[in-house]
């Protein structure tokens, strides 16, 4: 204690009773605001690590308010949790999916706060986790985490609960991010099927996040807890997403007005399967599956209910024209919006070498698809420019298309513009779109998202 005014800090709190079997943890009063917290007395090798607490305001994290130095040890006051332990939760009953989905979600949001300062928690487990009587998650209990040094090749101490901790936090390695993705995996398992992933692995997509946290090599999982929101979030719309990509073709195969309607491989590779039954592929590892699209081609012409994007009641009129893809979305009480497409592409540009393509032998298609591609819940209009060639062979049944993507976009709802449309994310080749919402450039090998309308790199 250095100065006169922590010590006096200090001294404003009025230990009420003692929390633990050890004599290190109270719940305490503030003489002053007359406010509750809890106190904890730890090692001096944990300041920094709580040090780092004290800048981060996080609704699924516990808050520390103050720490002291004082007499070789720390002392920590932080927020007073009142709820029941996910563990007690865990076992007296079964979590339905729907809890499971959001506190994962919870956890991977606090974890992400908690690495994006630096800090390893070491010890994440449902005995760490308070839910409170909204089912809302926080974590607490950072007595052994600690702030991550890039220089080191090993943890100073091998410490944490084993079953959760992965084998780097003892003795194989330093721990980092990866570390904390590990142990949520197993709490992940735990809360699916109330055992350990070596004894019962959740099944279904799940199980198939849960399999990849907990790989015995850390470059084998996930690489950020960014990467798994996205795969949690989608297991909670994706029932939504498949009764609304359902809804799209049952209006379109009952409809209305166009032209002509194909189901065309958007986003995937050389196909050779015929025009009438292709559907898109989504080709993430977990994700894989394949839905519809509509193909707008030469001067064709579709009208759809689009209340699943929009609101309930919007009408969608898009129309191939010689040089672009005009779309008109007609909202309920709200005035129509008009959207032009068209490539960015100009005779004699190089483009798409690598699959043996140029502009002047390839055809122009317009794809529309239905995905949520923000991960925000609801559906976006995903709209490609799809450039075909005919290959021809000896045997016409084995005829084939070479096809490779120029531009896309994403159209979506806007509380307060409306119908808004991205802006154009560029391509020379062919990507690969994942169930997550995730673009991957085959040529640069990149990762691409969409978030708040801008195309960000991940």
């Amino acid at each position: 204690m250095n100065t006169f005014t922590e010590e006096y800090r200090f001294s404003c709190y009025q230990k009420i009773k003692t929390l633990d079997g050890n004599g290190s943890i109270w719940l305490v009063e503030n003489s002053v605001t007359g406010r509750q917290y809890t106190m904890r007395r730890l090692s001096l090798t944990s300041a920094a690590v709580y040090e780092r607490l004290l800048e981060i305001s996080h609704p699924h994290i516990v808050k520390v308010w103050e720490v002291f130095r004082r007499e070789n040890f720390l002392y920590v006051v932080e927020e007073y949790l009142q709820g029941r332990l996910l563990s007690d939760i865990l076992s007296e009953k079964r979590m339905p999916r729907r809890q499971i989905r959001k506190a994962a979600g919870q956890i991977l949001t606090a974890l992400d706060a908690l690495h994006g300062h630096q800090i390893i928690y070491r010890d994440l487990k449902p005995e760490n986790i308070m839910v409170d009587e909204r089912d809302g998650c926080k974590l607490f209990d950072f007595d052994i985490a600690r702030v991550y040094d890039r220089e080191k090749e090993r943890d100073t101490s091998s410490r944490g609960t084993r079953d959760y901790a992965p084998p780097e936090q003892f003795g194989f390695g330093q721990t980092d991010a990866r570390s904390d993705i590990y142990a949520f995996g197993v709490t992940l398992n735990i809360m699916a099927t109330g055992c350990f992933p070596a004894r019962k692995l959740s099944g279904g997509r799940l199980g198939g996040i849960v399999r990849r946290c907990v790989e015995f090599d850390p470059k084998r999982r996930y690489q950020n807890v960014g990467q798994i929101l996205r795969h949690i979030r989608f297991l909670k719309w994706e029932k939504a997403m498949s009764l609304s990509v359902f809804f799209l073709v049952f209006v379109l195969l009952l409809g209305v007005s166009f032209g002509r309607h194909r189901q065309v491989p958007a986003l995937s590779s050389v196909a050779n399967a015929g025009r009438n039954d292709r559907m898109v592929r989504l080709g993430g590892q977990m994700d894989a599956g394949d839905y519809p699209a509509l193909l707008l081609t030469d001067q064709e012409k579709a009208v759809f209910e689009a209340g699943q994007v929009f609101l309930e009641g919007t009408t969608v009129c898009a129309e191939k024209t010689d040089d672009c893809l005009r779309m008109d979305i007609a909202v309920k009480d709200r005035e129509s919006v008009q959207l032009l497409f068209s490539d960015h592409l100009k005779e004699g540009d190089v483009w798409a070498d690598a699959y043996g393509l140029n502009l002047q032998e390839t055809e122009p298609e317009y794809e529309i698809l239905l995905h949520d591609m923000d991960q925000n819940g609801k559906a976006d209009l995903v709209v490609t420019l799809c450039r075909r060639k005919k290959v021809e062979t000896p045997d016409p049944v084995n005829n084939y298309d070479l096809a490779a993507y120029s531009v896309l976009w994403a159209v979506y709802w806007d509380d307060r513009e409306g119908p808004v449309c991205s802006e154009p994310l560029f391509f020379s080749g062919m990507p690969t779109l994942t169930a997550d919402g995730i673009l991957q450039d085959d040529l640069t090998r990149e990762w691409i998202g969409l978030e708040n309308g801008i195309w960000k790199l991940y």
